[in-house]
């Protein structure tokens, strides 16, 4: 059993040592050398046509007058390959007034100016590169500028009279003239220091009101003093004056004036007529006397009805009036001038007399 096993041993060994020698032969005999195919070069990637597209943003801007819009010009590729491609830009559409300026971060600014009229224009971005045109558009909207920043200061009353210890109040109005409304102060300045004076309110936006105290006292010197407001605002400065007269108190009573009595309408129609027949009777006075200096009363044929037509006015007045004035009056005026021509006035008085009686004659006639 032992020799069985050195046996098996014996013969493995020998199998493994035929082998490898049979191997080694092999490989040292030479044979074909095995072909190897070259891997195929890798190829460009093939791009697509040289483009590009423009926008504008924001699509519409509103400035004023004399104020800039901004606006950005975004440029996009066909490829990002071509990214930095330089794009030449134009901007058409605006008005002489105006002008634009492009920036490398692609901003566009367009300056307005005071003479830019007011409206809408388009606006309109050209670019080109390598042959490849595009543009885009917007809108600029130019407002008219508002006027300035303006008020007014009014104080009323614009005098007051005070006694001694008593207090004057004046209002002040600041009003809005033009433009946007902005704060405006106000100070008081003018009075001795023994008068006290406020403000309320001491601001504000206009249009608005604010009262302004004056305090006088028992020692304050009397005399006429110029109060002024001063209102400061937006850059601007206003004033406002008033007076104020500090006059002693008086004791006395007041004189009521007295006012006469009315008169009754029938006094009143009486004054009114007498009035009316001394302005008459005057008149028939000096007529009379004007026709007491002719030279010859029968030789002028006119004197008669200019007698006749003043008899008539006379005897009216005596009528309405029951005065004897009126024959005071003519018989003072011929008393005066009967020493001259005491003949002629007799003769005068029977033609009259005459006169009166065919004038009242012819009444009577008449009425029946």
């Amino acid at each position: 059993m032992k020799y069985a096993n050195v046996s098996l041993i014996a013969a493995a060994t020998l199998g493994f040592l035929f082998t490898a020698v049979v191997f080694h032969v092999y490989a040292l005999i030479p044979g074909p050398e095995p072909s190897i195919s070259p891997s195929p070069s890798p190829t460009a990637p093939s791009l697509p046509p040289f483009y590009f597209f423009l926008q504008l943003t924001p699509p519409s801007a509103t400035v004023e007058q004399g104020q800039t819009a901004n606006y950005m010009i975004l440029v996009t590729y066909s490829h990002p390959l071509y990214s930095g491609t330089m794009v030449n830009i134009q901007v058409m559409g605006l008005d002489p007034s105006m002008q634009y300026q492009l920036s490398t971060s692609e901003n566009l600014a367009i300056s307005t100016s005071a003479a830019t009229p007011a409206g809408s224009y388009p606006v309109t971005v050209i670019g080109s590169a390598n042959g490849v045109a595009q543009q885009a558009s917007g809108t600029l909207i130019v407002t008219a500028k508002p006027p300035p920043f303006d008020y007014s200061v009014t104080m009323a009353p614009s005098n007051q009279t005070v006694g001694l210890g008593k207090t004057a109040t004046y209002v002040l109005t600041v009003s809005l003239v033009s433009g946007s409304a902005e704060q405006v102060t106000l100070n008081s300045a003018g009075l001795p220091p023994d008068i006290q004076n406020s403000l309320s309110p001491l601001s504000g936006i206009p249009t608005y009101q604010s009262t302004l105290t004056v305090d006088t006292s028992t020692s304050t010197s009397t005399g006429i003093y110029t109060i002024t407001v001063i209102a400061t605002g937006g850059g601007l400065t206003k004033t406002a004056t008033a007076t104020i007269n500090v006059q002693k108190q008086s004791n006395e009573p007041q004189a009521t004036p007295t006012t006469s009595p009315q008169k009754t309408e029938k006094q009143q129609e009486e004054l009114k007529t007498s009035t009316t027949v001394e302005s008459q009777s005057t008149a028939v006075i000096e007529e009379f006397m004007r026709l007491n200096q002719l030279d010859s009363l029968k030789a002028n044929k006119y004197a008669l009805a200019e007698i006749l037509a003043m008899l008539v006015i006379f005897e009216a007045a005596l009528q309405a009036t029951k005065s004897k004035k009126l024959e005071e009056m003519l018989y003072a005026r011929l008393k005066a001038d009967s020493a001259r021509d005491l003949g002629w006035l007799k003769e005068l008085q029977i033609i009259i007399l005459i006169i009166i009686i065919v004038f009242l004659l012819l009444i009577l006639a008449l009425s029946m």
